[in-house]
C-alpha cells in the first residue's frame, strides 16, 4: 500500500469580491510536512497546488486527473483542500477557486476515476460538513472480505453543514489544519505499526471540544466526518513485528498433547494444556497422566505477549490447567471430560487457598467434571455443517451484520457532527438495534462448521458480539444524566474493537481460500 495526495490551497481570489486567505499558503505546507512525518508518506508521493496562493478552475482540474494517473488499485488517495467554500444555491456545498466556484460533488464525482483502494478527502472549507458520501449497495455473499474492507470513501471536513471555519486564534494557520496535522503526528495512537483514520477522526474532534469550551470563544466549530468504507483506513507508519506464542505438541501410546497456551497472571505463571487421551482411562490413571504431563510442559516458556515473556522467562508454573476430550473435535469446539488443576502449593502457599473449580482430588490433583460431555458430543456430530453450506449461511447473516454496524456507526457519526437530535438518534438507533438482535439471534443458531472453518466461525461469532455491544451501549446510556462524553468514550471503544475484529475476520477468511 502507498499513500498518494493531492494538496491544495487557495489564497488569492478575483471574482465576487471575496477575500484572499494568506494562512491557505501555510495550510498545504504544514499538511504536507505532516504527512511525511505522522504517516510516512513520500514526499515524491504528494502533490501541491497553490503555493503561490492562485488555483484557477482549469489548474486544479488538470492536477487532479495528472495525479490520478500516477494512483494504483491498491493505494490510498488523499485530497486536501484549504480556501473558501460555501453553499452557493443554498443546498450544494461548492469549493471556491482563484477564478470560479466549482461545486464539490462534482470533484467527488470525478475521484470515481482514480483507481484507489480507498478515499480521504480534507476539507478545510466553511460549510464543508455538508458534503457527503454516496451510499453503497448492501454486501454479496459472492464477494470476500478483501473485496469490500476498507474500500470506499471517507470525508472529514472542518465544519459544520451551518458553521464558518477560522484561523486558529490570531495565528497564521486554520485551526482545523492545525488539529489535524497535531492528530496524524500523534505517536501515542500508534497501533500495530498504524494509525487508524477512525482514531485520526477522534482526536481531531477531542482538540475541538477543548477549542470551543475556551472563555469568550464566539467561534464555535464542529469538525464533521462521513464515510461509506466498511471498516476504517488503516495508514502504515513503522514497522511492526507480530509477537509469536511458541507451540508445543507431542504424541504418545497413551495421549497427545495437542495445545499448550499460556494463562498467566500478574502472580502466577499458569499453563492449558488440550489432550486427546486414546483409551478412556480411569480418573486415577488421569491424574497420573496430567503428573506425567505437568512434568514435561511446566518449564516451557510460552507466552502471549513480551511483557509476559520478560515476568515469566525460565521460571516454573505454578499452576498447569489439563484438559482432557477424545478427539480433535473436542479440542476445537471445546468439550472435554474432565479438567485437572496441578498446583505448586510447596512453593506457593497462597495456592492452598485457591479452588479453581476442584470438585474432588485424587492423588493431589484437582478434578472438574463435565457431566453433559457426551450429550454435548452428540449434539456437535448431529449439528456440524458441510464446509460449502455454513460458508453461505455465515456469510449471509455476518454480511448483513456489517452492513448494520456500518448504518449504526454512520447514524452515530451524524449526531456527532450535529446534523441530528438525541432524539432522532435514539429513534435510528433502536430501529437499526432490533435488526441487529434478530440477526445475533440467527447467528447464534447457526450449524457448528468443520475443522477448515473453525478459526473463521470463531472470528465471525466474535464480531457478531461486538456489533451487539453497540445495541447494548445505547440500551444503558442515559442520555438526561450522563454526559456526552461517557457515550463517546465507550462507542470510540467498541467501534475500535469492531474495526480490530473485521481485520482479523479477513486473516481468517484469506487462510480458508488459500
Amino acid at each position: 500500500m502507498s499513500i498518494k495526495a493531492l494538496i491544495v490551497g487557495v489564497s488569492e481570489y478575483y471574482y465576487n469580491d471575496n477575500s484572499n486567505l494568506p494562512f491557505c499558503k501555510n495550510d498545504i505546507k504544514a499538511i504536507s510536512e505532516s504527512l511525511m512525518k505522522g504517516l510516512a508518506v513520500n514526499k515524491e508521493n504528494i502533490s501541491i497546488l497553490g503555493n503561490d496562493g492562485i488555483v484557477t478552475k482549469s489548474s486544479f482540474i488538470g492536477k487532479l486527473f495528472k495525479t490520478a494517473n500516477c494512483v494504483n488499485s491498491n493505494d490510498t488517495f488523499i485530497l486536501y483542500f484549504s480556501g473558501h467554500g460555501g453553499n452557493i444555491d443554498g443546498k450544494n456545498h461548492y469549493l471556491l477557486l482563484t477564478d470560479k466556484e466549482i461545486k464539490t460533488e462534482e470533484v467527488l464525482n470525478d475521484l470515481d476515476f482514480i483507481p484507489s483502494k480507498n478515499k480521504l478527502i480534507i476539507l478545510d472549507t466553511c460549510y464543508s460538513g455538508n458534503v457527503k458520501v454516496k451510499e453503497v449497495a448492501p454486501l454479496k455473499i459472492s464477494e470476500t472480505i478483501n473485496d469490500f474492507l476498507d474500500r470506499g470513501y471517507a470525508i472529514i471536513s472542518s465544519s459544520s453543514s451551518s458553521q464558518s471555519s477560522y484561523a486558529y486564534d490570531d495565528s497564521n494557520i486554520s485551526a482545523f489544519t492545525k488539529f489535524f496535522c497535531e492528530a496524524i503526528e500523534d505517536k501515542a495512537i500508534i497501533k500495530k505499526g498504524g494509525k487508524s483514520l477512525n482514531d485520526i477522526t477522534n482526536l481531531v474532534r477531542f482538540y475541538f471540544s477543548w477549542w470551543n469550551k475556551q472563555v469568550k470563544r464566539a467561534k464555535i466549530q464542529n469538525p464533521s466526518f462521513h464515510s461509506n468504507i466498511k471498516g476504517t483506513i488503516t495508514f502504515p507508519v513503522s514497522n511492526y513485528i507480530p509477537y509469536h506464542s511458541k507451540k508445543y505438541s507431542e504424541e504418545t501410546k497413551d495421549y497427545i498433547i495437542y495445545s499448550v497456551k499460556p494463562s498467566s497472571t500478574g502472580s502466577l505463571k499458569r499453563l492449558k494444556v488440550q489432550i486427546i487421551v486414546k483409551n478412556f482411562p480411569s480418573f486415577k490413571q488421569i491424574a497420573n497422566l496430567t503428573n506425567q504431563i505437568v512434568d514435561k510442559v511446566k518449564y516451557l516458556d510460552i507466552f502471549n505477549n513480551s511483557s509476559s515473556e520478560v515476568r515469566w522467562k525460565n521460571k516454573k508454573a505454578n499452576v498447569v490447567f489439563c484438559f482432557f476430550g477424545r478427539d480433535e473435535q473436542d479440542m476445537m469446539f471445546p468439550n472435554f471430560f474432565c479438567r485437572t488443576v496441578w498446583t505448586d502449593k510447596a512453593e506457593n502457599k497462597e495456592l492452598q487457598k485457591i479452588n479453581f473449580g476442584i470438585e474432588k482430588e485424587i492423588n493431589n490433583i484437582g478434578f472438574a467434571f463435565n457431566d453433559n460431555y457426551l450429550i454435548l458430543k452428540d449434539f456437535q456430530n448431529k449439528n456440524t455443517e458441510k464446509e460449502y453450506l455454513l460458508l453461505k449461511k455465515q456469510r449471509t447473516i455476518t454480511y448483513k451484520l456489517i452492513d448494520q454496524a456500518q448504518n449504526f456507526i454512520s447514524t452515530y457519526n451524524e449526531f456527532l457532527n450535529q446534523n441530528i437530535t438525541k432524539q432522532d438518534l435514539s429513534k435510528h438507533i433502536n430501529l437499526i438495534g432490533l435488526k441487529i438482535k434478530e440477526l445475533y439471534f440467527k447467528d447464534g443458531d447457526l450449524p457448528l462448521p468443520p475443522k477448515k472453518l473453525n478459526n473463521w466461525y470463531i472470528a465471525c461469532k466474535c464480531l457478531a458480539a461486538t456489533i451487539d455491544d453497540f445495541t447494548l451501549i445505547f440500551n444503558s446510556y442515559d442520555f438526561e444524566k450522563s454526559p456526552l462524553n461517557d457515550l463517546e468514550i465507550k462507542m470510540n471503544d467498541v467501534i475500535d474493537r469492531y474495526y480490530q475484529e473485521l481485520e482479523e475476520l479477513k486473516k481468517e477468511e484469506n487462510k480458508i481460500l488459500k
